[in-house]
């Protein structure tokens, strides 16, 4: 489940980019803690049959998009979208 909007300002990105995929997690800090939210990724980017995928803490399936990323920057927008419409 999405966090509250609210405490949007405590969630941090985490990135490991490589030649064709950027995985992410999200993570709210607490007070001596940290907690991951979601988890996903950009697949085959650069390439075609692009994939974004993004798990929630149960691991239950929060986005799953077929959707070619010409870029890394694409896929970072995608990224990005994807974690605002959900209120991360």
């Amino acid at each position: 489940m999405p966090p509250n909007p609210a405490s949007a300002s405590q969630v941090i990105l985490c990135l490991n980019s490589g030649s064709s995929s950027l995985k992410f997690a999200l993570y709210r800090l607490g007070v001596g803690e940290e907690v991951r939210l979601a988890h996903g990724a950009a697949e085959r980017i650069g390439l075609a049959g692009g994939h974004l995928w993004l798990r929630g803490t149960d691991n239950e399936a929060l986005v799953d998009v077929d959707r070619d990323f010409p870029d890394h920057t694409a896929a970072t927008e995608g990224i990005a979208a994807a974690a605002k419409c959900l209120g991360f």
